[in-house]
């Protein structure tokens, strides 16, 4: 497969499964890398996918190796997609429960809120 059809893919099944975060107010950004040089230093070298959190402010950015992935399977992609995003959804137990809970909550609601705002007209 070439990189635009391995980019298109992962568009794809983004689009496709991005819901599942959204719901509980996730702001997520991805960023397409040629490669390891391009993906931030704690992801493994060769890695397909590495997620950066802010689980208190809930925003987060999917870094995908784009090179990782030649190989892949539109079945493969989509399980690299699904595995980054479920990082998003068990974040709460990497975060110490006494030091985000307010930044947390208060995100949370107004995500929410803006988001019921939203579905009703305006």
């Amino acid at each position: 497969m070439t990189r635009k059809e391995i980019l298109a893919l992962y568009k794809k099944q983004f689009k496709r499964w991005s819901y599942m975060i959204e719901h509980y107010g996730w702001k997520l950004t991805v960023c397409y890398c040629d490669g390891t040089e391009d993906m931030p230093d704690n992801a493994s070298y060769g890695s397909c996918g590495y997620t950066e959190m802010f689980f208190k402010y809930l925003e987060a950015t999917v870094y995908i190796n784009l090179r990782a992935s030649e190989n892949f399977s539109e079945h493969q992609i989509e399980y690299v997609v699904i595995h980054e995003l479920v990082h998003l959804l068990t974040s709460p137990m990497m975060e110490s429960s006494e030091s985000t809970p307010v930044e947390y909550t208060v995100t949370s609601i107004a995500r929410v809120l803006q988001g019921l705002r939203s579905g009703h007209g305006k």
